[in-house]
């Protein structure tokens, strides 16, 4: 795509499908949406419930990104962020082992990170995942 990154990220969010229904079957690329995994589906619930508005991927990199840092922090054994940025590195954290990290997510030597992605299509003016992407490390 020619647009700059954020455009993109905008047109995907669910707040804009409304607006355009001519642009069935475009598929700008995003980040997970909570209603893709069964633990994505009840956190987006959840959020539903308490903020009466739907979170797009931004509230479930947000809220899993500080149960990753708690996990970091308890794998550092503690407070002292240099500790737990270097328990970040290299480390995977599961949702099944980490409560409140909705996805399995890995980081690198530089602390990236890598999980799967998910590729969304309009169909019938909503977001859908077409494609899920697996992780760098899993291909």
């Amino acid at each position: 795509s020619d647009l700059p990154p954020e455009y993109v990220q905008a047109l995907a969010s669910h707040n804009l499908v409304p607006l355009w229904p001519s642009l069935r079957g475009v598929l700008p690329p995003t980040k997970p949406r909570p209603n893709t995994r069964a633990q994505l589906q009840a956190w987006g619930k959840k959020f539903q419930a308490q903020f009466n508005s739907v979170s797009d991927h931004n509230g479930v990199k947000g809220y899993t990104g500080m149960y990753v840092l708690k996990a970091a922090i308890e794998k550092a054994g503690k407070l002292d962020r240099k500790a737990a940025a270097a328990a970040i590195r290299n480390s995977c954290f599961s949702a099944k082992q980490h409560p409140g990290v909705l996805m399995d997510v890995c980081f690198d030597a530089n602390g990236d990170i890598d999980r799967e992605s998910f590729m969304t299509e309009i169909r019938g003016g909503k977001t859908v995942v077409a494609e899920v992407l697996p992780a760098m490390g899993k291909k």
